[in-house]
């Protein structure tokens, strides 16, 4: 990010003016310049780190792109399978536990069902 830096101090501070004595403002801001002035490298350095910083990341993602290509790396799709089984094995066993005694129980009555229909038709 490009901001100006922020002033730590405020206004008042720095403008203060007494009756009896006119240098006091001046002094007081020869007494404030150093802490202006560091307050203001600290945080335009912390500016560039974080630039930096940012910067950086892009690179590590632009490098890392040309190393594996557009398709990236295959391995790279199976991140989080094992997690992901952990979490659907469970469920879809019970469903498909629960389908098949279902299924065990329906199908000999429809069998049945069927099988009748087909003898009431031919007579």
């Amino acid at each position: 990010g490009g901001a100006a830096p922020a002033m730590t101090l405020d206004s008042a501070t720095s403008t203060e003016t007494t009756a009896d004595n006119g240098d006091s403002n001046t002094e007081r801001e020869r007494e404030l310049k150093p802490v202006k002035t560091m307050t203001m490298v600290q945080e335009t350095k912390t500016e560039i780190e974080a630039d930096v910083e940012e910067k950086s990341h892009v690179t590590e993602a632009v490098e890392k792109e040309e190393k594996t290509g557009i398709l990236g790396n295959i391995s790279d799709l199976y991140t989080g399978l094992s997690a992901n089984l952990l979490k659907e094995g469970p469920p879809s066993g019970l469903y498909l536990g629960v389908y098949e005694t279902v299924k065990a129980k329906l199908l000999p009555l429809t069998m049945a069902a069927a099988s009748k229909g087909v003898a009431d038709k031919d007579t």
